[in-house]
């Protein structure tokens, strides 16, 4: 699955080349740009496209396609809280997605309140406006398309930001798009929250065990253990659960209200939600296993072997996702002769950064998948960041003809991009990008990034002085200047004005300029 184009309020972007389409190597775009450039709009609307097109084949509605409409298609898919918080505005985009073997789909979409143009009863065009938006949708595809290709896209989300940065579903399985960390009406909670927010672990950090417990059972090749090791933590955790209320009343009003929900997946069979609350119910009345312990509290406690302990792991999955149990805390272990115990919210965020972001991938990843990453160095430590293209390309190496998306502001993460199957987008103030081939610029000099790619190249920019040396020493030897040193020297003015008036670069290159004005008339 690839993302080959995309348009955003008619500014044109290019993720690849055409000839990245049709391998089965994964691929990784980066997205760069001031604040403000509209990176993480950009990767929003891209993900409303694509579950727009989802929806067109669960419950397709051909009168309304191309013709404007009062209803947005993701209406009864979007989580209420989070409509209820969209600001309304026109927009108008499109999305160019490669599906396999020269199968690709394309998809407009455009919202508008304008003036519109009608006949009146004597076949006269007047406009009106009735200030309300309106919506229309457009489907074309070539090739030979199954319905199962459709429905089999995987998309995940990704965004350590406090500030919601993709669209949030009712459900992450009606539509197999996973944005973890925050609450949706599936969550049971959303409607009959107990939390105590004093004595249980918030909606991310609910995200993180939920995730790396998914991971854990997984049978493909998850590398999740090796981040652990990264962050020298041993293999296990260890979980605080409380049950404020009687876990049958809240099996039944789980079930009442998954099959009351619209946009919501309806569960067909309950039997794995059943046997997880019989197995609780079991293991809380043989308190000497040495997986769990109650105390005077009533509270329990689970010690996992992420790697052995896999029955006790599917069925607290289970528990946790359906709020049928409340964690009161998660703990780590930092490895070392006697493990030190480390609860969750005394992680660092760097480190919470680290295994909340892999641990969400490793949860849901599979052949194909679109993966979207909001600013993935917040919080991260230069060296982290710079590892971090190479963590995702070594922990997910199993899976195929995946699509990484990373929005970024981090010189590092640009800074280890593989040779091959790796573009990065630069987005400028005015709208306009280039797609480059990350091999004209990886494993370059932070300083290289600033200037070339980032396009500020700050203090004493050490890259651009050594460029400029090259420059000085023919000039001071009564060396020719070439054609190439000519375009270098007109690339160095650009920097000018980027440039502080007290920078020893900026008084470098307009002596420069002055000392070569003659060759360049």
């Amino acid at each position: 699955m690839r993302i080959f184009n995309a348009k955003l309020n008619n500014k044109n972007f290019n993720f690849l080349k055409e000839k990245d389409l049709i391998d089965n190597n994964n691929k990784y775009t980066i997205i760069l740009g001031e604040n403000g450039t509209g990176k993480s709009e950009l990767l929003r609307q891209i993900i409303n496209n694509l579950l727009r097109i989802k929806i067109l084949n669960i419950s397709p509605e051909h009168n309304e396609l191309g013709k404007f409409s009062y209803r947005d298609l993701l209406d009864s898919y979007l989580s209420n809280k989070y409509k209820s918080n969209l600001v309304e505005k026109s927009i108008s985009t499109s999305l160019n997605l490669y599906l396999h073997d020269d199968a690709d789909i394309y998809l407009s979409y455009e919202k508008s309140n304008s003036q519109r143009k009608i006949k009146n009863f004597k076949g006269e065009e007047i406009s009106i406006s009735d200030g309300q938006f309106r919506h229309k949708t457009r489907l074309d595809s070539h090739g030979f398309i199954l319905l199962d290709t459709i429905l089999a896209i995987n998309i995940i989300a990704i965004s350590e930001s406090i500030h919601i940065k993709f669209p949030i579903i009712q459900d992450d399985s009606s539509l197999s798009y996973y944005y973890p960390g925050y609450l949706k009406e599936s969550d049971s909670d959303y409607f009959f929250s107990n939390i105590n927010t004093n004595k249980n672990i918030n909606q991310k950090e609910k995200s993180i065990i939920l995730s790396i417990l998914l991971a854990s059972l997984r049978s493909e090749n998850i590398d999740l253990k090796s981040i652990f090791d990264l962050l020298k933590f041993d293999f296990k955790i260890k979980i605080d659960v409380n049950s404020q209320t009687d876990i049958d009343v809240k099996l039944k009003r789980l079930h009442d209200f998954r099959f009351n929900s619209i946009g919501i997946e309806k569960i067909s069979n309950f039997n794995d939600i059943n046997e997880a609350v019989n197995w609780y119910s079991n293991t809380k009345s043989n308190i000497n296993e040495d997986i769990f312990k109650k105390n005077i509290q009533e509270n329990y406690t689970f010690f996992l072997d992420l790697l052995k302990d896999n029955e006790s792991i599917n069925y607290l999955y289970h528990l946790i996702s359906y709020n049928l149990i409340d964690v009161s805390n998660i703990y780590f272990y930092k490895s070392s002769e006697d493990l030190i115990e480390i609860p969750i919210q005394d992680m660092s965020s760097g480190q919470l950064c680290l295994i909340s972001s892999f641990s969400s991938i490793a949860a849901h990843i599979r052949n194909g998948s679109l993966i979207f990453i909001d600013e993935p160095e917040i919080s991260l430590h230069p060296l982290w960041a710079s590892q971090y293209i190479e963590l995702l390309q070594n922990k997910f190496s199993s899976f195929q003809r995946c699509h990484f998306l990373i929005a970024t502001h981090s010189p590092h993460i640009v800074s280890n991009l593989p040779d091959d199957n790796a573009y990065v987008i630069t987005i400028k103030n005015d709208g306009t990008s280039k797609c480059i081939e990350s091999n004209v610029f990886n494993f370059k000099s932070v300083d290289f990034q600033l200037a070339e790619i980032f396009d500020f190249p700050g203090n004493r920019n050490e890259y651009l002085i050594r460029v400029i040396m090259v420059i000085l020493t023919k000039i001071s030897e009564n060396e020719s200047l070439n054609v190439d040193d000519l375009k270098t020297i007109d690339h160095l003015k650009q920097f000018i004005p980027k440039l502080k008036p007290n920078d020893p670069v900026k008084h470098l290159i307009n002596q420069i300029s002055v000392l070569t004005s003659n060759e360049q008339s």
